[in-house]
C-alpha cells in the first residue's frame, strides 16, 4: 500500500471560483439539503475532488448520524447514481460522494514515477502516466485510489460522524473495498458490480486498474481481502452481482 497515516493528505473545502461541474446537475435532487465541494490533494500532481451531500433538516431520520461515502466507477459521474443517492438523502443520510479518478474534476493523468522496465524515470522524462491504464508506471498505485476514501472518513469524522457506511460501484466497488480492507472505521460496506475474484472471470473480464495492480503485486488474495473489509465487531461486507451484465458481473 505504501503510505503510512500520518502521511495522509486532508479534505479541504473547496471554494470555487468557477462553476462546478456537478452543483447545478443535483441542486433538484429529493432530500438533498446543501452540498459543499471537497478536494483531496493525494500528491502534487493528483487532486481528487468530493462532494459533501447534507439531507434537508426536515428530512425522515436527518440528523441521527447516518453517513455514506459513495464511490462511482468508470464512464460516468456520481451524478448518474441520482436513483441511489437521493432515497438515502431523503431518509437523512449525509452523502459523500466521490468520481472514479479522471471523471469530473478529478486527474486524469500524473507524472510517472519508474519506466516500463521497472526502474526510476529520469527527470524530465516527459512520461506522463495514465490513472486507469498506466498504474505500473507509478509507485504504489492502489493507494493513489484509496487515499481519498480514507481522507474522506477524516472529515466525516471530524464532523461528528461515528458511524459510516460505504457504497461502491464498478470500478468504485474495488475502491470501498480496498479502503474497508485498511480502515475499520468504514462500518458496513457494499460492492457493487465490481471486484470479482481472477478465479471466476472469463472472456472479456480481464483485470485492469487497481484490480490488476493488487492481483499481480499484492501481498494478500482478493478473498483475502473480502474477509479483511468485514471482519471485527458491528462490520460486515456485502458483495452484489448482476446475473446479465454486460459490463461488469
Amino acid at each position: 500500500y505504501g503510505t503510512a497515516p500520518a502521511e495522509r493528505r486532508r479534505a479541504k473545502l473547496y471554494n470555487p471560483r468557477a462553476g462546478w461541474s456537478h452543483a447545478s446537475d443535483i441542486s433538484d435532487w429529493a432530500g438533498l439539503g446543501s452540498v459543499n465541494q471537497y478536494y483531496v490533494n493525494v500528491r502534487p500532481d493528483l487532486i481528487s475532488y468530493a462532494y459533501l451531500l447534507k439531507p434537508r433538516t426536515d428530512a425522515e431520520g436527518a440528523g441521527k448520524g447516518k453517513a455514506i461515502i459513495y464511490h462511482n466507477g468508470m464512464a460516468s459521474t456520481f451524478v448518474a447514481a441520482r436513483d441511489w443517492l437521493e432515497p438515502l438523502l431523503e431518509e437523512g443520510w449525509t452523502v459523500l460522494a466521490f468520481d472514479q479518478l479522471g471523471y469530473g474534476e478529478n486527474s486524469r493523468e500524473i507524472d510517472c514515477d519508474k519506466q516500463a522496465d521497472g526502474k526510476p524515470a529520469p527527470e524530465g522524462a516527459g512520461c506522463i502516466a495514465n490513472l486507469h491504464n498506466d498504474l505500473a508506471l507509478v509507485d504504489n498505485p492502489v493507494a493513489l485510489h484509496v487515499e481519498p476514501v480514507l481522507a474522506g472518513i477524516d472529515l466525516l469524522r471530524e464532523q461528528g460522524f461515528e458511524q459510516i457506511d460505504g457504497l461502491g460501484f464498478s470500478a468504485g466497488a474495488a475502491t470501498m473495498t480496498f479502503a474497508a480492507a485498511v480502515d475499520t472505521r468504514l462500518r458496513r460496506t457494499v460492492a457493487a458490480a465490481g471486484i470479482l475474484p481472477p478465479y471466476l472471470r472469463e472472456g472479456q473480464d480481464e483485470l485492469f486498474g487497481i484490480a490488476k495492480e493488487l492481483a499481480d503485486n499484492g501481498p494478500v488474495s482478493f478473498l483475502d481481502l473480502f474477509i479483511l473489509a468485514g471482519a471485527g465487531e458491528g462490520r460486515a461486507y456485502l458483495q452484489l452481482f448482476n446475473r446479465y451484465d454486460r459490463c461488469c458481473y
